[in-house]
């Protein structure tokens, strides 16, 4: 039996090669990190729960009453004279 874990992979060229590849990869990748290369940016949480009709970042459940307001969207809106606006996304 042959395959990743067993006794013969971690013995075998291509183990050996992989981790070799595997160190040359993380290498570069910390060298152009060094030098400023790569670019780092922060894409928002997304929640996909019912409480509005699209997905949404997190910080606009601080727009709901409280803490344990998970009433489907359509029942809030039902409930809401100024739905509108408080639906627009953030």
């Amino acid at each position: 039996m042959y395959g990743t874990g067993t006794r013969s992979y971690h013995r075998s060229a291509e183990h050996r090669e992989n981790k070799r590849q595997q160190k040359l990869a993380t290498k570069r990748f910390l060298e152009k990190k060094a030098a400023g290369e790569l670019k780092v940016e922060t894409a928002p949480l997304l929640c996909r729960c019912q409480s509005f009709r699209f997905p949404h970042e997190i910080s606009a459940h601080r727009r709901l009453k409280s803490d344990y307001d998970w009433r489907p969207f359509e029942q809030r809106e039902a409930e809401q004279e100024n739905w509108e606006e408080w639906a627009k996304p953030l």
